[in-house]
């Protein structure tokens, strides 16, 4: 798993670097366990990877793409949480050193350094913390931050000791309401303790440039309810993070709703009727003889406007900020 990969690279040492919300228990676990858990969790999917303690990746990662709520269930975060450990197995767990959590929530704000957060640093973590509670309407959160500078390296910020990294210009501040991380870190039973980081999918996006110097990129997580959309450009250190109230089971909703379906079978309708999953669009190249198919043909302009979009949004944000 790409990502996991990543994030092995990234943060492979408990209370390291490039956190952006950390657990209320900072305890670890330094030699109970062998293995390093990653753990990723949307509202209706998980992925999970191993690392050996010599640094060897499991060959494959565990997970389900989609798995749809229990009856009287709603989805969330936190019922996935439990329905993954449970997948896992208390016998792999039990071999658990050290977990990283990677959560795909839109209800993670993220908010880049302007005007209104020049005046953050280490002396006046109330003011970064009033600032939160603002701007998401809520009463307490948790923050991290993260330097967009590819030269500069990603602080840790601990903000349950009141510690945290200088916020020099350039970087990015995510918010998320305590209660509901402590929600989340609840579901994690006999497992909490050993949680070393907790970030964002969308943050753990933003890092990938950084580790492999591209140019520009975007990711675009797609969960129960909401669509996250994450681009940024490394040279001019731009990040723009949006969250589309649109996800899979909206889709699936309108269509059990309009249909008399069930949710079970609007789903599965769905999935018949899939004709984009399999294609891969592909730029050809100048010159060349290859003749797209339907759906690349259709495709292939609405996938290069975007991208064309995405690069004049990534432009006007840098542009503002000078």
């Amino acid at each position: 798993m790409k990502l996991v990969k990543m994030l092995r690279q990234k943060l492979s040492k408990p209370g390291g670097k490039n956190a952006v919300a950390t657990a209320a228990d900072d305890k670890s676990a330094d030699d109970k366990g062998t293995n390093d858990l990653y753990l990723f969790v949307s509202d209706c999917g998980w992925q999970a990877r191993l690392v050996s303690a010599d640094g060897v990746i499991s060959e494959e990662p565990l997970g389900e793409e989609l798995v749809l709520p229990l009856k009287d269930q709603s989805a969330s975060i936190k019922n996935i949480i439990a329905h993954a450990l449970d997948k896992i197995g208390k016998r792999t767990t039990g071999n658990v050193g050290n977990l990283t959590v990677v959560l795909e929530d839109p209800r993670i704000v993220f908010v880049e350094d302007s005007p209104a957060t020049a005046s953050f640093s280490k002396s006046n973590i109330a003011a970064i913390r009033n600032f939160g509670c603002e701007h998401l309407g809520v009463d307490e959160v948790s923050y991290g931050y993260t330097h967009l500078d590819p030269e500069t390296d990603n602080q840790f910020s601990d903000t349950s000791k009141g510690v945290v990294a200088e916020t020099s210009k350039g970087g990015m501040y995510g918010f998320i309401e305590v209660d509901r991380l402590r929600d989340y870190l609840s579901s994690f039973g006999d497992l909490a303790p050993k949680i070393a980081l907790v970030t964002p999918a969308a943050h753990a996006a933003i890092l990938g440039p950084n580790e492999k110097h591209d140019a520009h990129l975007c990711h675009i997580f797609v969960s129960a309810y909401s669509t996250v959309v994450a681009a940024y450009d490394v040279k001019k250190s731009v990040a723009i993070i949006r969250s589309i109230p649109v996800g899979i089971f909206s889709i699936s909703d309108a269509l059990s709703k309009a249909q008399g379906l069930t949710s079970d079978q609007a789903l599965a309708e769905l999935q018949r009727r899939d004709c984009i999953a399999p294609v891969f669009l592909k730029e050809a190249g100048a010159g060349s003889s290859e003749v797209p198919n339907q759906f690349e043909r259709i495709l292939g302009p609405v996938v290069q406007d975007l991208g064309n979009e995405i690069e004049k949004t990534l432009r006007f944000f840098h542009d503002q900020r000078g």
